[in-house]
């Protein structure tokens, strides 16, 4: 069977009608409370597109190629996975010099996008693909004196694709009766060096949720891979 043969087939399923041929308008739902920033790396260019509600989708073309990230994603991994293995000052700078990098070719120029379009102190999504998905954007900055991180100018989440932004908050919308939150935290995994104000962010989270919403902690020795997916299954 061909491929286009596969795909009209699969087209003919219930809610199925627009496989890998979505309307925009529908992708477009992504972004009714926040704006997304979908991030991509592909052999022909680089790019960030970010989607409005209201407004059409802003185009920002990377000044970088898809090998070049592959290159930065690579030693970003490599540098994780040796964190507090070597030398904590080396490894320091290497990792900023990363970040820095992740600033100036991808997340500052996102930033004098958003700003032109939503005010400081909003909520973004970044949605990002290929290399991206192993970049610490979250952390980008420019790492200087007088200077500030993305953190400093947006407040942020992260979406693996547009589709489950918006089934999630369907999903919610229906659940709204119901919610629980769960609330992992973990300062020392026994690797690398101790996180500090763990502790100390993890009792403002409390002080928020406990008077208005349901909620189980999970901590230290007790936030394992198999804890948290138990505790999400039974809430």
């Amino acid at each position: 069977m061909q491929w286009s043969d596969v795909i009209s087939c699969i087209r003919m399923l219930a809610h199925f009608s627009r496989f890998l041929s979505p309307l925009f308008s529908d992708l477009q739902k992504a972004a009714e409370h926040d704006t997304v920033i979908i991030v991509n790396a592909s052999q022909h260019n680089c790019d960030v597109l970010i989607i409005l509600i209201d407004k059409d989708p802003a185009h920002i073309p990377l000044d970088i190629t898809r090998a070049e990230f592959s290159e930065l994603s690579s030693e970003s991994q490599s540098l994780t996975a040796h964190a507090g293995s070597s030398n904590f000052q080396a490894e320091s700078l290497k990792i900023v010099g990363i970040l820095r990098k992740l600033w100036n070719v991808v997340v500052g120029p996102v930033v004098v996008v958003l700003e032109k379009f939503i005010p400081r102190g909003s909520r973004v999504w970044w949605c990002p693909a290929a290399e991206f998905t192993l970049l610490p954007i979250r952390a980008a900055g420019p790492y200087g004196p007088g200077t500030h991180n993305f953190s400093h100018f947006y407040i942020f989440s992260y979406t693996p694709a547009l589709a489950t932004l918006i089934r999630a908050r369907q999903q919610v919308s229906k659940d709204a009766s119901d919610n629980h939150f769960v609330v992992i935290s973990q300062a020392n995994s026994g690797r690398g060096h101790t996180l500090w104000c763990v502790a100390d962010e993890l009792a403002v989270v409390t002080q928020h949720l406990a008077p208005v919403l349901s909620f189980t902690s999970l901590e230290d020795s007790d936030a394992t891979v198999q804890g948290a997916f138990d505790t999400l299954c039974q809430n």
